[in-house]
């Protein structure tokens, strides 16, 4: 694994993959169907004419009180990069994100917020590394399945309006080889 100095990730792709606590599985995975339904409703043709807004968490992340270290040693096990700068933003605009980190796999970056030293907040996008990386996500697979073993976490994936069960090695594969 190779130390890097910085990543960025455009601000609308911030949680839009998001690992979440299996307690929000049904409520989630509801909102997913609320929201498709939404943006087909707001739909012109052109673009949309109201935004829905994702409600927060009902168990969010932080109540499993995931020890940075013990997220860090799960994560780091596959990595190829871990980035010790995040910079998020728009257009030219760039801005440090505090009191975050990610790793990088094959063609993806799981990022992560904390505070203290517990985890508030996971997500994955898709970041472009190399183009010899352009294979199926083993080292992504590796993680994301052991930290649903452990954590009971899942994958929320606003894009797709879809809830993956990580600890489900099945249907983890299935979702990265037909969503990722």
């Amino acid at each position: 694994m190779n130390v890097q100095d910085s990543i960025y990730f455009h601000e609308d792709f911030y949680g839009q993959q998001e690992l979440v606590p299996v307690q929000n599985l049904f409520s989630k995975r509801n909102e997913a169907d609320v929201t498709t339904e939404k943006s087909e409703e707001a739909w012109t043709g052109n673009g949309f004419i109201t935004a829905y807004v994702i409600e927060e968490t009902k168990y969010p992340l932080d109540r499993l009180e995931i020890s940075v270290t013990d997220f860090e040693n799960i994560s780091k096990e596959h990595a190829l990069f871990h980035f010790r700068q995040v910079y998020t933003g728009y257009s030219s605009h760039r801005e440090l994100k505090a009191d975050t980190l990610a790793f990088g796999y094959e063609n993806y970056s799981l990022f992560y917020e904390f505070s203290g030293n517990i985890i508030t907040k996971a997500w994955i996008v898709y970041t472009s590394f190399s183009d010899t990386l352009r294979v199926y996500p083993q080292r992504l697979h590796s993680v994301l399945l052991k930290l649903g073993q452990v954590y009971g976490l899942i994958l929320v994936d606003w894009n797709e309006s879809q809830a993956i069960v990580l600890s489900n090695e099945s249907v983890l594969a299935r979702y990265i080889n037909e969503t990722l």
